[in-house]
């Protein structure tokens, strides 16, 4: 379960990109194709953080309800100790971004 929820933040960001992208080309077409292609690169990587945002709120009240006080490293660590991961997915939302805007012309 815990490997599902930490792989689930990788499609959903690219897939968010995708399809923000595909959007922002269809229906703003008035808006230059380099700020369209930011923008929904932009969606998914803030798909991806609030997703693990979520997750966070989530792991601290089930751990607040429990009473537990020791040490917590919650989802958001994924972000320090996970970093080239989030790195390569967000560059990969910008491309993803890009193809979707280029194929929607």
């Amino acid at each position: 379960m815990s490997l599902v929820l930490f792989l689930s933040p990788f499609p959903i960001a690219l897939l968010t990109a995708f399809f923000a992208g595909h959007l922002l080309a269809s229906r703003a077409t008035a808006m230059p194709s380099a700020l369209r292609v930011f923008l929904a690169g932009l969606a998914g990587v803030i798909a991806s953080v609030g997703y693990l945002w979520i997750w966070e709120a989530i792991e601290v009240a089930l751990r607040d309800s429990r009473g537990d006080t020791s040490d917590y490293m919650g989802p958001m660590v994924m972000l320090v100790y996970g970093y080239p991961l989030f790195i390569i997915t967000w560059l990969l939302c910008f491309a993803m971004a890009g193809f979707a805007v280029w194929r929607a012309k």
